[in-house]
Order: structure tokens, then C-alpha cells, then sequence
């Protein structure tokens, strides 16, 4: 409700026209904003006078998604498969220099030259060091992990493809356009003792293939019915933490 109230006064006119019937009132705005006020109060004494560290199930969730993407980064660079950190993934690296512990997938993109090898190499892999739990959806373009304890996907790899129409980058799901300069030469990003590949200049990337509000983007978190069941058996996490280590070792 919150953004709604300010998107309409910053609303991009190629969006959808909001009625005023779904806007709260002056009054009701006020009580509103003295609520946030009040949270932000407490939250900004709690970040001031305690030193916050993450639970175990945290750590393991954001162990786990490096462990996943630095699988599908040894997959690329094994087989000569150039790819990016892309979307809400990137756009979390370059804001807070780690990937993002709660959400339910990981963004990359990949050219669609590349997409007939990248098949071939990650189904290969796949079966190479006997990983069970890791699915791969071709039609989707997505490599998930999934935990048969629990019944559910534990995380993916969400991936896009894009084309090179004219010296541009063109992004098939939505058809929006960036320069290739803004993707080529890619880049190498250090995070949790793993390098991944990023765009030349992943601001001016995001931003011209999302939109300017590029900056608003949302992931998909996990569910908290997941995160309880995970939370009471700390067991499976660590143990598909150590299948990744694992299988990433083979490939060095």
C-alpha cells in the first residue's frame, strides 16, 4: 500500500492507472507514517546498540546458494559457456556484496547461441558426480535442488537467455535492450571465497533492460513453512551443503 501511495505521484505514464477508491485517505496516511516512524525508531536503536549476528539457518541458506551457483559457474567454465549473475541476483550483489540467503532462486543469463551446449554440459555434469538431487528443466531453463525429506525445491537456478540482434542485447522474455558494451567484456565479482561473472556494467544493465525502477526488484522468498521445517532439522541444509562442496572439488 505504501508504494502504491507514492507511485502515484511518480507513476511512469506507460503504467497501469491506479483508481483513487485503492488510496487511503490523508488521515489514514498519517497514522500510517507515524506506524513506519515508530518501527524505524526501534529498528535503527536495535542496529545501534546490538551486534547482530545470523542464525545457523541463515549461514546455511547463503552457504548453500554459493555452493549452487559456484556448481553452475564450474559447469560454464568447464565447458567454455560464457554467463552472468543477472536480474534480483545482481542487482543484491552490487547493493549489499553477497547473494541473497532468502530468496528462492538464483538469476543468471546466458546467450541463446549458448543454450543447446549449456544443456548438454549440465545434464552431463549432473550425471558425471551422481548428483540425485539436482533436476534440471530445460523447457524452464532451470536447475533446481530439490530435498525429498521435506518434499520441496530447496533452491534454483533461474536462467534467461539473450540474443545479439545488431551490437544490442536482447532479452527473449521481455524483448527489452541493452548495449552490448554494458554486458561484454564480463566481469569477475569475488564473493565468499567464489568468482562469478557479472556484466562490464551491471547499473547501466539492469537498468535498461528492467526499467528505471530497476531498483525495486523483489525476489522470490522462501515460504515459511519451508524455512520451519529446514529450521528443525539444520541436517538436510548441511548436508546438501556438503553434496555441493563436494561436487565442486571434482572440478578443480
Amino acid at each position: 500500500m505504501i508504494i502504491m501511495i507514492f507511485d502515484r505521484f511518480t507513476r511512469d505514464e506507460s503504467e497501469e492507472i491506479i483508481s483513487d477508491e485503492e488510496f487511503v485517505s490523508r488521515k489514514e496516511f498519517k497514522k500510517l507514517k507515524r506506524l513506519i516512524n515508530a518501527h524505524q525508531y526501534h529498528i535503527d536503536n536495535v542496529y545501534m546498540f546490538y551486534n547482530l549476528e545470523p542464525t545457523p539457518i541463515l549461514k546455511d541458506m547463503l552457504d548453500l546458494s554459493y555452493g549452487l551457483l559456484a556448481f553452475f559457474d564450474n559447469v560454464c567454465r568447464s565447458h567454455d559457456i560464457l554467463y552472468w549473475i543477472d536480474d534480483d541476483t545482481l542487482l543484491n550483489v552490487i547493493r549489499n556484496g553477497q547473494l541473497m540467503a532468502f530468496s528462492e532462486k538464483i538469476s543468471v543469463a546466458v546467450m541463446k547461441s549458448d543454450l543447446d551446449k549449456l544443456n548438454y554440459a549440465v545434464k552431463l555434469e549432473i550425471g558425471r558426480l551422481g548428483l540425485n538431487n539436482l533436476k534440471y528443466d530445460h523447457d524452464k531453463l532451470e536447475m533446481s535442488l530439490v530435498c525429498p525429506e521435506i518434499e520441496a525445491k530447496l533452491l534454483s537456478v533461474a536462467i534467461s537467455s539473450l540474443d545479439d540482434i545488431d551490437g544490442s542485447i536482447v532479452k527473449s522474455s521481455k524483448n527489452n535492450k541493452t548495449e552490448r558494451n554494458n554486458v561484454f567484456p564480463l566481469d569477475e565479482i569475488h564473493l565468499n571465497e567464489h568468482s562469478f561473472m557479472i556484466p562490464a556494467h551491471p547499473n547501466d544493465y539492469l537498468r535498461q533492460l528492467n526499467g528505471k525502477n530497476y531498483i525495486k526488484a523483489i525476489s522470490e522468498l522462501h515460504d515459511s513453512g519451508k524455512l520451519n521445517q529446514l529450521k528443525s532439522n539444520e541436517d538436510i541444509l548441511k548436508s546438501h551443503i556438503s553434496i555441493l562442496d563436494n561436487a565442486n572439488e571434482n572440478f578443480e
